[in-house]
């Protein structure tokens, strides 16, 4: 399965990549590529240079304490 929100700007490629991660790593449960802000559409915008936009981290992993019910993400 596949979740993904309708304003995504994907790579061609990503289905592949994140499929062949998946089945040379048995033991990984989920896999999510590395997110990054529209150009021009940062959290807190005005802290980056022109030359950053597009290059600013949104989403790149994170771990799930299934113990406590608490996720924690990177990015």
């Amino acid at each position: 399965m596949i979740l993904m929100n309708n304003d995504l700007i994907l790579p061609k490629d990503l289905v592949i990549k994140l499929v062949d991660y998946m089945q040379k790593n048995p033991d990984v449960g989920i896999a999510s590529p590395k997110m990054y802000f529209a150009p021009g559409y940062e959290f807190h915008k005005d802290r980056y240079k022109k030359s950053e936009q597009g290059k600013v981290l949104w989403y790149s992993g994170g771990m799930v304490d299934w113990k406590n019910i608490y996720s924690s993400h990177r990015g």
